[in-house]
């Protein structure tokens, strides 16, 4: 049977280790740096006479084990406030500079994939790019190897309000690469094919012998030449899908009119070709057909572009359709001071807070005013989008709804935070004296969005600790 003796002592280990990890679990809980400490009041207040009860029991007339667990698992400074934790709350003086990027270098900014559109919106300006992937098992099975061509259109059909849209309305396509997939320009777009008037909702041009031929021979060599060099059955699938067995079309497309953007469904190609039957009787017959959209480009995007400018750069603006992405210069300095003067080199929990910010919806005929904010916290300043999005990608989004406010101007209310403890605590290690913090939009329902940001300057709240997590 169990003695009193290690009933009592079970009863104070267990107790004790309980209590710590409900303390250490509860220190992850805290939402912002101002609710921390109300929190971490209470978690002491409500642990103390918990602590007393412990110290005061019988447990040192049976056994030293208990008290000795507590006061090297816990301590009995544990409870001292003073000492244990501090709080630093940090103004907008925090804020050093405050700016926007893209700056001159607008590398991988404003990409948008699985939407295609081009034109102009409120100083955005938008350029499409597409690309057919040809080759598969289908296709091949489609054709005949003597099937000869006649045409080849391509058909770029518009979506949503076209009542802007004229007979004048032109649009330019390219001949692209792969290069101009990510960034582009009218200069570097590549060759010229056509300039495309509007025509009943769509815009349709007839490609050139060239570029017909080389797309109609892929429909069946892309293909052959894999399974012909194939050797096994796994070769044999992999040439259904695989890149390397298939040919790439690339094109990108310019709006001409600098008053309208101009949304567009995925391209199509529009494929005529004669097929020559034999029959039975030794004669030949030749039949016409036409494919109407068999092959339909497998990736679109649309790149959009502000008029970058230095008054533009010097506001902290977010814009989610050209990818603007407002920052803020901090000065950590205060913060690394605080830590040092006062021994604690721990962060609990660290917030920045803005309280309010102006957004506009350039997109009129949209009524889905919600959106969400992605942030990070780094210790260099960002020029590639790419770059940006990897850090930014790790982070929960923060949603957002705006309204209408007593003046009719669209803005959204309330505190917004953000966490920033594990942050501070990576960067912690280096201690740099400037850090930067990153907004960015990011759409909620995949629709096309021109909604804009312009973002107060943010404050700082911490609590620091001497516990180690």
């Amino acid at each position: 049977m169990t003695s009193l003796k290690s009933r009592t002592y079970f009863f104070s280990h267990n107790t004790v280790r309980v209590l710590s990890r409900w303390y250490h679990n509860l220190s992850y809980q805290f939402s912002s740096a101002g609710d921390m400490l109300k929190k971490g009041l209470i978690s002491i207040v409500i642990t103390l006479p918990v602590l007393f009860a412990l110290f005061c029991s019988r447990f040192d007339d049976t056994t030293s084990l208990g008290k000795d667990i507590i006061s090297n698992t816990i301590g009995p400074s544990l409870v001292d406030l003073q000492q244990n934790f501090n709080q630093l709350s940090i103004d907008t003086s925090i804020v050093s500079k405050q700016l926007s990027i893209p700056g001159k270098n607008d590398v991988n900014f404003g990409v948008h994939s699985g939407r295609l559109c081009a034109g102009s919106k409120a100083g955005i300006t938008a350029s499409g790019y597409f690309e057919f992937s040809i080759g598969g098992k289908t296709i091949y099975n489609r054709f005949n190897d003597t099937d000869s061509l006649i045409s080849i259109s391509l058909v770029i059909d518009t979506i949503g309000t076209v009542s802007t849209l004229t007979n004048s309305s032109k649009i330019t396509l390219y001949r692209s690469t792969e290069s101009a997939k990510y960034s582009r320009s009218e200069v570097t777009a590549g060759t010229a094919i056509d300039t495309i008037s509007f025509d009943s909702k769509r815009f349709v041009t007839t490609l050139d012998t060239s570029d017909a031929n080389s797309i109609f021979t892929a429909l069946r060599s892309a293909y052959k030449e894999c399974i012909d060099a194939c050797s096994n059955k796994a070769c044999t699938t992999s040439c259904d899908t695989s890149s390397e067995a298939r040919e790439f079309f690339r094109y990108t497309l310019f709006n001409q009119d600098s008053s309208s953007l101009i949304r567009f469904k995925n391209p199509f190609l529009k494929i005529k070709y004669r097929r020559i039957n034999v029959k039975n009787d030794g004669k030949t017959r030749d039949t016409i057909f036409v494919t109407d959209s068999l092959i339909r480009a497998t990736y679109v995007n649309y790149l959009a572009k502000d008029a970058i400018s230095d008054s533009l750069q010097a506001l902290p603006l977010s814009s989610f359709a050209s990818g603007r992405t407002a920052v803020f210069q901090i000065n950590l300095t205060p913060l690394w001071n605080k830590m040092d003067s006062t021994g604690l080199n721990e962060i609990l929990s660290a917030a920045f807070t803005i309280d309010s910010s102006v957004y506009r919806n350039l997109e009129l005929s949209n009524s889905d005013f919600s959106f969400a904010v992605r942030y990070f916290l780094g210790n260099s300043l960002l020029d590639n989008g790419f770059t940006l999005n990897t850090q930014l990608n790790k982070v929960p989004q923060t949603s957002i709804t705006a309204k209408y406010d007593s003046t009719s101007n669209m803005n959204f209310t309330g505190k917004l935070i953000f966490p920033a403890d594990r942050f501070l605590q990576e960067l912690n290690q280096t201690r740099p004296a400037t850090g930067y913090l990153y907004l960015q939009l990011v759409s909620q329902n995949n629709n096309m969005q021109w909604e804009e940001v312009l973002w107060n300057k943010p404050n700082l709240k911490a609590v620091f600790t001497t516990i180690t997590r």
